[in-house]
């Protein structure tokens, strides 16, 4: 785990991010520690995905298998379809 940035670093940075954006235009420059917390909300959106899937595939799986063994095409699009607007 990463050890939080002293209060002198995220000043430097900050005042780092400011200057860049002053001296050049259509640029947005981020701080470390913005950068650290959009990876946080990027990793919480792709973990409930993941959770979500792994609690909806147990549902939907059993009628995907009993459409392939029966060889009817339409009843697994159906449990695809509806694993995809589940998810």
């Amino acid at each position: 785990m990463r050890r939080p940035a002293s209060k002198a670093h995220q000043l430097q940075a900050n005042a780092i991010a400011a200057a860049i954006e002053e001296g050049l235009n259509r640029v947005r420059a981020v701080t470390p520690e913005q950068v650290a917390d959009q990876i946080g909300q990027a990793s919480i959106v792709f973990n409930l995905i993941i959770i979500g899937a792994s609690v909806i595939a147990p549902m939907t799986m059993p009628r995907m298998v009993s459409a392939v063994r029966s060889g009817r095409r339409q009843m697994l699009l159906m449990a695809s379809l509806m694993e995809c607007i589940a998810c």
